[in-house]
């Protein structure tokens, strides 16, 4: 996919720029740098490797919000040297970039569940769509949200309706970006891909039949 990426924003072809038109994010990202310090693939990869470590930092305040400042240093020390994640900063791939943005708005969220401020939530919302624009696989996570708002206020459940609805509004106003986007590029509004992403999921961990 790394050679997609970087052609879509240096050189794009029509398939090239197509494929982009569904996780637009990671495209609109390198082409502000590039833009920016000029396209190179050193750049980019700097990039990944800065996203990356910002990540780690976002998964550090997850853990401490849930389980206190020693789980959260161990959990950010295994995922900051967990192998297959330093390899994907090396390249000009979308994980990085994924990682932080859902990373971040997970974090906004049991921030929200700890203080209830509104714009955490906001910022919870805001970020899980970006992060589906970057990797369409959280298009539906917004359940498990759901599900854990359900679990916070079952005893309320006006609150419930309330949360649940902010929530929806902010996550859908943003991922409904691109089909504007979209409709202005190709014509018509074109949903985000989910297919290919589930089907990569299901592989990796079913392995061989």
């Amino acid at each position: 996919d790394a050679p997609t990426y970087y052609n879509a924003v240096v050189k794009p072809s029509g398939k090239d720029r197509q494929s982009c038109l569904f996780r637009p994010m990671y495209i609109l990202f390198l082409t502000v740098f590039f833009k920016l310090f000029g396209p190179s693939v050193l750049l980019a990869v700097f990039l990944n490797i800065f996203l990356f470590s910002v990540s780690v930092c976002a998964l550090y305040g997850i853990a401490v919000i849930l389980f206190g400042s020693r789980t959260g240093f161990i959990a950010a020390v295994i995922f900051a040297f967990y192998p297959s994640l330093l390899s994907l900063s090396l390249f000009p791939f979308t994980e990085p970039l994924f990682l932080l943005l859902f990373l971040s708005g997970m974090f906004f969220f049991f921030l929200f569940l700890a203080r209830e401020k509104v714009l955490d939530l906001i910022f919870a919302a805001a970020f899980t769509a970006l992060s589906t624009l970057t990797r369409e696989i959280t298009l539906f996570f917004p359940l498990v949200i759901i599900t854990l708002i359900f679990l916070k206020y079952a005893r309320n459940l006006r609150q419930v309706v309330k949360i649940t609805c902010l929530f929806l509004m902010v996550y859908l106003v943003v991922l409904s970006c691109p089909l504007i986007y979209n409709y202005n590029i190709i014509r018509r509004y074109t949903p985000l891909q989910t297919t290919t992403a589930y089907m990569n999921v299901i592989k990796q961990h079913m392995g061989p039949f």
